[in-house]
């Protein structure tokens, strides 16, 4: 899991291990890749910060929702 404290001081995303922040939104949000083996390695995973646990909390990663199986089927999803 990452810690709940960046180097610099600045609070980071606690996240399970093996995923990989790649991407935000203008709210916040990040997306994220899952780089550990498995079945899901490449889902693409959304990153609600609305929802997280509080630092004080033990995380349960309920604000972690599945998006796509692949980057290739995120991206062909994408509307601009």
């Amino acid at each position: 899991m990452y810690g709940n404290q960046h180097p610099n001081g600045v609070p980071s995303v606690v996240s399970p291990r093996g995923m990989l922040p790649f991407g935000d939104d203008p709210a916040g949000n990040l997306y994220l890749v899952k780089i550990s083996p498995g079945d899901s390695y490449g889902s693409i995973f959304f990153w609600d910060h609305e929802n997280e646990a509080d630092l004080e909390e033990q995380p349960n990663f309920d604000n972690i929702h599945f998006i796509s199986q692949t980057f290739d089927n995120f991206l062909n999803e994408l509307h601009y």
